[in-house]
């Protein structure tokens, strides 16, 4: 499942426990002033707060909006200098 709806429903059938923690979470990242985002178990974006948006925007990057990261591995946001760094830890 690669899609925050789908693991929304997941959620929802398996514990509604553990959707009202993913709807709270989600909240607070959005609510934040800080640059979030969501990961998944290949290093896919799966989520960008609008910190994110703001960050890009400020930037002049619209190419790196939220929206447009959404499926992209987190590396190729990585400047290819700290590669090596995400390497080591990942």
């Amino acid at each position: 499942m690669d899609e925050p709806l789908e693991i929304l429903l997941a959620l929802r059938r398996h514990d509604g426990s553990a959707t009202r923690w993913l709807i709270d979470l989600l909240t607070t990242l959005e609510e934040s002033e800080n640059v979030c985002y969501l990961l998944d178990d290949q290093l896919r974006f799966i989520y960008c707060n609008s910190a994110w948006d703001r960050f890009a925007d400020s930037n002049d990057a619209p190419e790196l909006s939220g929206e447009s990261v959404i499926g992209e591995t987190l590396m190729t946001c990585v400047p290819h200098v700290l590669a090596g760094a995400y390497d080591r830890t990942c």
